[in-house]
């Protein structure tokens, strides 16, 4: 985890959470960006700070393959990114005192063991006080090891955003299953999107989960199909999951 903070870096601090260690040849790395904005009083009458947007800005044969808001929503935001000199800008909306998380995933060019590689630098832009400020911050950096002891290391964002991302996938495809009818596989897949909304203590999913299966054991992921699910039970769920994101590898 690393912080990015300092008298220049107000309006906006930045804390970017992720297990630098690769095993070489690995291409793909997981960062969890927390923002946190501290919208002068002044400025919330006029609705808070405005036009910001996250710069990442990877090196020549890496990219960034997925920008994805955590909360307060789960948001799909890469295809609003627009290109600029190899960066890419991504809007963020208005801001006012608060911080949201964003899932960043960039793919890098493999290397060996003992190699250590930029991943893509990182600044916030925003309209403060009348003119445009960049924050700066900093870069995230890889490096590749033979330990796999560090590589196998879970930063605690990182594995939440990925259970997030397990969830909305077996709810969407279980829900596909249940329409197709082959109700063996709906069951195995809701009956995971059950066990991880209970992990997550994701009580919205778990009770719009509860009106299309009968859960028989939370923790274990058991549950029993509901022979007869109101139309609008389907439907709410469908929609009130987030959008399942198939990320290049």
């Amino acid at each position: 985890m690393m912080q990015y903070a300092g008298a220049d870096a107000r309006p906006f601090s930045i804390e970017a959470s992720y297990n630098p260690h690769l095993l070489p040849g690995a291409t793909r790395l997981e960062v969890v960006l927390t923002l946190t904005a501290a919208c002068p009083d002044a400025l919330v009458p006029l609705g808070g700070l405005g036009q910001v947007r996250l710069r990442l800005e990877p090196p020549r044969g890496c990219r960034i393959t997925s920008v994805q808001q955590q909360s307060p929503e789960r948001v799909e935001l890469i295809g609003l990114g627009v290109q600029d000199s190899g960066a890419i800008d991504v809007p963020l909306g208005t801001w006012g005192s608060e911080s949201r998380d964003y899932f960043v995933v960039a793919q890098l060019s493999p290397h060996e063991a003992g190699e250590d590689a930029l991943a893509f630098w990182l600044q916030v832009l925003c309209i403060h006080q009348g003119a445009e400020t960049a924050i700066d911050g900093g870069r995230v950096v890889a490096d590749w090891t033979a330990d796999l002891a560090l590589a196998a290391q879970v930063d605690p964002r990182v594995a939440y955003c990925n259970a997030q991302q397990e969830l909305a996938e077996s709810t969407h495809d279980g829900l596909a299953a249940q329409c197709r009818g082959d109700l063996t596989l709906a069951t195995l897949l809701l009956g995971r999107a059950v066990q991880l909304s209970a992990a997550l203590d994701n009580a919205a999913a778990f009770r719009s989960l509860a009106r299309v299966v009968e859960v028989l054991d939370a923790q274990e992921g058991t549950v029993r199909l509901r022979p007869e699910v109101d139309q609008y039970a389907l439907l709410e769920l469908d929609m009130g999951a987030p959008t399942p994101l198939h990320l290049a590898a």
